[in-house]
């Protein structure tokens, strides 16, 4: 990860923090373990420093990059650590600007599952009557 990388990464660590204590909803990336269906690996930032493409806010943070820092920082399960970022159900939240909803992507399973999406509800702050979750098999592991 380069200097400008690792920057984004702290910035974005700390609007979390700030996100949180202050219930504001976020956009992010996560995995969900195919076991337990808890969530790890969550990184998400608040909508006032998200990527806005003018339809919808996204997250700075990327699957891949993300796996990679976390296997070089030995913060993944240990059962994930000879894994690959796709071989481990993940999603996604994003925030769509028009409809005024967040819009949470991930495996088909996962997203049918209630425990899972009240994690991701409060693991990102976010309202359930304005969150869509939304089967997509790009995110279905590889495996």
């Amino acid at each position: 990860m380069n200097k400008a990388q690792e920057l984004l990464e702290r910035i974005a660590d700390r609007n979390r923090l700030a996100a949180l204590n202050e219930g504001r909803p976020e956009v992010g990336i996560f995995w969900i373990h195919p076991k337990t269906n808890e969530l790890f690996g969550v990184h998400g930032e608040a909508h006032d420093t998200a990527i806005d493409d003018s339809l919808f806010l996204n997250t700075h943070h990327d699957h891949y990059q993300a796996w990679k820092n976390m296997k070089r920082q030995k913060a993944l399960p240990e059962e994930f650590e000879y894994s690959e970022y796709e071989d481990v159900p993940r999603g996604r939240v994003i925030f769509d600007k028009e409809a005024k909803k967040h819009r949470v992507f991930g495996p088909t399973k996962q997203m049918k599952n209630p425990q899972v999406q009240s994690r991701i509800l409060r693991e990102f702050n976010l309202p359930k009557a304005q969150t869509i979750f939304a089967d997509d098999v790009h995110y279905n592991p590889m495996f």
